[in-house]
């Protein structure tokens, strides 16, 4: 078990047998298993263990995409790159969320609509 996701309208708990690296923001809530005497977080507030490097508001690394969330802050969004080793960066959309890990940075990024956030 790495975790478990707890339902506070259904009264639900249900056990996992993969982190969670981007769950819904919905009523269900993902909880990861930590050593004994740590605090648990959930996975829906993550927040960066480290500074990230914005490319500029609007310029964005296209391709090399790690997987998608959507409903997400800045914090968030690096936070969940964070937990991934492969993670060298996000590209986050303010304007619905959306949340883009990247396995790669690039050297000359691209106007759009996601800022580009190089993880240190």
């Amino acid at each position: 078990c790495t975790g478990v996701s707890f339902n506070p309208d259904l009264g639900r708990c249900v056990t996992k047998q993969a982190l969670c690296l981007c769950p819904s923001m919905g009523s269900e809530t993902f909880y990861e298993r930590v050593a004994a005497g740590k605090t648990i977080a959930s996975a829906n507030e993550l927040s960066p263990i480290t500074s990230y490097i914005s490319l500029g508001d609007g310029m964005d690394c296209p391709f090399n995409d790690i997987r998608t969330c959507d409903g997400r802050t800045d914090e968030q969004c690096q936070g969940l790159c964070d937990l991934d080793s492969e993670c060298s960066g996000v590209s986050h959309r303010a304007s619905d969320g959306r949340c883009v890990t990247k396995s790669e940075s690039c050297t000359l990024p691209i106007p759009g609509d996601h800022t580009f956030y190089v993880k240190p």
